[in-house]
């Protein structure tokens, strides 16, 4: 059986700052080593009361590679139709080398009629940009 530890950021600043969610979460990313944690895992949302201060999981997961040398990195999921593909993929690409090799890459195509609402993209384009986000990933 494995074991791993999964950031899911669902709080905003009236619980507790970005600055003090992040330094906690990467105190127990440091731990994961010494705990046998398998895997650190984090998603991306945006905007409060779903997702909090979870907008990049790039961005989280670089620093988790920093604090633990050998849990696998693991993007719950990544939402190509609100990024653009290539600089996904570059983004991707450089956070696998930054931590030898341990990235564990989940996409999903987004459903929050909010997020959509919030980046003006249409629900009916998720499908179509999120096929073309994973086949240029």
């Amino acid at each position: 059986m494995r074991f791993g530890v999964q950031f899911f950021p669902d709080v905003g600043p009236n619980v507790k700052s970005a600055q003090t969610y992040w330094q906690e979460a990467l105190h127990l990313v440091s731990l994961c080593d010494e705990l046998s944690f398998d895997n650190v895992r984090t998603v991306e949302h945006y905007f409060h009361p779903y997702g909090g201060y979870s907008p990049n999981p790039i961005v989280f997961l670089a620093a988790a590679a920093m604090r633990s040398a050998k849990a696998r990195l693991i993007t719950g999921a990544v939402l190509p139709v609100f990024n653009n593909p290539l600089k996904l993929a570059a983004e991707i690409g450089m956070l696998d080398a930054i931590s030898g090799g341990r990235l564990d890459v989940g996409f999903a195509r987004a459903f929050l009629p909010h997020e959509f609402a919030h980046f003006k993209v249409s629900l009916d384009e998720s499908r179509a940009r999120f096929v073309e986000g994973v086949e240029q990933v």
